[in-house]
């Protein structure tokens, strides 16, 4: 069915996920959206899965059960979802998950919720409430509390985080160490 000059004007497809290609689901996205029947309906979609790439190669995987999309809107409400970032050196350099994540359509940053866990390259494990991921500098954070575990089984504890995906740098803000983690519960 043919789009109206209208619908034409107002459709705009979303940036890309990372600077270059997008993954064929959001070109189908942005056509469903561009058709759909009215502004403010909402389009459901299951095992969604976006990828990111800048030269061929993803450095962004990230897929989730369910995203809820609404007509005109920027933003992909996503449930039970898993992120895996690549560094430089096109290794996988952050895998995270959460109950739910809001990703911004034109930059591709999204704010994790609920039961964020992650795991660095270099074996740093991290459980919090909440985190942003901002995709042109590949760099996730969180002020909320945060507990880490470095690859060494010490147990720290702090008020937020930051990691930077590209250089695999991990920072805590106000961090006390808080137990040895015993060799068999890592």
């Amino acid at each position: 069915m043919p789009l109206s000059e209208e619908s034409h004007r107002r459709c705009r497809p979303p940036a890309p996920l990372v600077s270059g290609r997008v993954a064929c689901a959001l070109s189908s996205i942005a056509l469903l959206l561009c058709a759909g029947p009215a502004p403010g309906v909402e389009l459901v979609l299951s095992g969604m899965t976006f990828v990111g790439s800048e030269s061929g190669t993803p450095d962004l995987v990230l897929a989730a059960r369910q995203a809820r999309i609404v007509h005109d809107g920027d933003v992909a409400h996503l449930a039970e979802v898993h992120l895996d970032a690549a560094g430089d050196d096109g290794a996988s350099s952050l895998v995270l998950t959460c109950d739910r994540a809001e990703l911004d359509l034109n930059t591709s940053d999204f704010d994790a919720q609920g039961n964020v866990q992650g795991r660095t390259a270099d074996g740093h494990r991290f459980r919090t409430e909440a985190a942003s991921f901002d995709h042109a500098n590949r760099v996730i954070e969180g002020s909320a509390p945060v507990d880490i575990v470095d690859p060494h089984g010490t147990r720290l504890q702090g008020q937020g985080f930051r990691y930077e995906v590209r250089s695999q740098r991990m920072r805590m803000r106000n961090a006390v160490v808080s137990e040895l983690v015993e060799e068999s519960s890592r």
